[in-house]
């Protein structure tokens, strides 16, 4: 698409998150639902359940076990998971949101 096509893209994706807000930013919507139970649970499980890997593991040179690295990979994975499937919700396309971040980034 060229760039009117891509403008009118990002003013429809504003509006439509806009809408859902009812007057608050339009990124709101988004936002909350990584406040929402379901989704707080699933990170104090995450952490819970992996708390006695960090207890008494300091390394003064911080380096840090490679266990560490896959913990941080799942941790991430469990935030992208959300993201993608409240943007399934809201019916929009991941690329397009990129798009629109970096255009309400810019303005």
């Amino acid at each position: 698409p060229g760039a009117m096509d891509q403008e009118t893209l990002r003013e429809a994706l504003w509006e439509k998150l806009s809408a859902l807000e009812q007057g608050g930013a339009c990124l709101n919507p988004l936002l909350r639902s990584f406040f929402e139970g379901s989704f707080q649970s699933q990170l104090q499980n995450f952490a819970a359940e992996r708390a006695a890997s960090f207890a008494g593991s300091y390394h003064p040179d911080g380096s840090h076990p490679l266990e560490w690295t896959a913990y941080h990979n799942e941790y991430k994975a469990i935030y992208e998971s959300q993201i993608h499937s409240v943007l399934a919700e809201f019916g929009i396309d991941e690329r397009e949101f990129q798009d629109f971040c970096s255009w309400l980034q810019a303005h």
